[in-house]
């Protein structure tokens, strides 16, 4: 059975640890981290923190994993100002901008792009 290891995480400000890290800031191995680090990122972009990157620091003692601490450097939250569809062929605007899932004004969120992507796709 493997022991758990130590997980901090540094430099968040917009979202707290706890909401972060599950499992109570314990991990077992590499694929805990990277499945972590990937939700981590996904909920930085879905509020708007496009550009949210994580740096993981591996603390050992004895040539042993004590700890892992993932440094978040959030980014600059991103604000949609505008937008613009690029149409080939003829096509009225006006249905296209109503499938679109995101407005001027709001905060940048990849699942609105997602969503939008596959409403204009169906």
């Amino acid at each position: 059975m493997q022991q758990d290891i130590a997980l901090e995480i540094h430099g968040n400000r917009f979202f707290s640890s706890q909401y972060l890290v599950s499992d109570k800031g314990k991990t077992k191995n590499k694929a805990d981290v990277e499945r972590l680090t990937t939700t981590i990122i996904r909920k930085y972009t879905e509020a708007g923190f496009a550009f949210c990157r994580i740096y993981p620091s591996v603390i050992y003692t004895n040539s042993i994993i004590e700890k892992i601490v993932l440094m978040v450097d959030e980014g600059k939250r991103i604000t949609v100002a505008d937008y613009l569809f690029d149409i080939q062929g003829r096509t009225d605007l006006g249905p296209v901008r109503k499938v679109a899932d995101f407005k001027a004004g709001t905060y940048f969120s990849s699942k609105s792009l997602a969503r939008t992507k596959k409403n204009l796709l169906e």
